[in-house]
């Protein structure tokens, strides 16, 4: 309905854990056991604190992974499918090409800044497609908060990043990185439609909110300049 700059260069920060997540679903299934493997002990940005041989149900992990946007869940989830990282990036590559993602290279799983992980917003809409097929992550990235004792030993609430949950968006992701801005993937469920945005490179105002304001923008514009008309009635005479 609307684009601008689709083809152009971008980092996708954390947006990259949905290719992750799919990786993920396409080896296991959310009620499995996972045991969880950490051969980096230095993984920056925001991470849940894991640790190697704790062992969680494969829906936890995804919900470290999509709800709290834990850098050491990808991981976790990384060595979980692969022998190793290097070779899950590769699967994450090969399935970009099998969605037409030719703009797109992932150097790692979690989104974190490398001047060869990128993509385009056009690919990333590929990939929303992609991810809007499976149902484990929709219903995982619409939850506003998961409850967790396998970390702590204490029942903790992990909050989702995702501010937009009250007004209709249950979901896909959220991602903020210096070469990205703030960023965000909406999946609007409302009434009469439902709607995906991309937005990349929202300004990094202090309450780190701009990628939802300007999410809601689009949406509104969605709605307001095409909106659904009844042409026709049930029962009308057209001929």
């Amino acid at each position: 309905m609307y684009s601008k700059n689709i083809h152009e260069r971008i980092s996708p920060a954390s947006l990259t854990k949905l290719m992750t997540a799919i990786l993920f679903l396409e080896k296991f299934n959310i009620n499995e056991q996972v045991t969880i493997i950490i051969e980096k002990n230095n993984i920056e940005g925001k991470i849940a604190n894991l640790e190697s041989d704790m062992v969680m149900q494969a829906g936890e992990l995804l919900d470290f992974l999509l709800v709290y946007s834990a850098n050491d869940a990808a991981h976790a989830i990384a060595m979980s499918v692969s022998n190793t990282e290097q070779e899950f990036i590769f699967m994450m590559n090969e399935k970009a090409t099998s969605l037409g993602m030719k703009d797109t290279n992932f150097m790692n799983s979690h989104g974190l800044d490398d001047p060869e992980h990128y993509t385009t917003l056009y690919d990333l809409l590929l990939l929303s497609l992609e991810v809007i097929n499976y149902d484990e992550i929709i219903v995982s990235t619409g939850k506003q908060y998961f409850n967790s004792d396998s970390i702590t030993g204490v029942l903790t609430k992990y909050y989702s990043t995702n501010e937009l949950i009250n007004d209709n968006f249950n979901g896909l992701k959220t991602g903020w990185t210096k070469n990205a801005g703030l960023t965000f993937i909406g999946l609007y469920q409302g009434p009469n439609r439902n709607i995906i945005t991309l937005v990349n490179k929202s300004k990094t105002d202090n309450k780190k909110e701009n990628h939802f304001l300007d999410t809601l923008i689009l949406k509104e514009l969605s709605i307001e300049t095409f909106a659904l008309k009844n042409l026709v009635n049930k029962g009308d005479r057209l001929a």
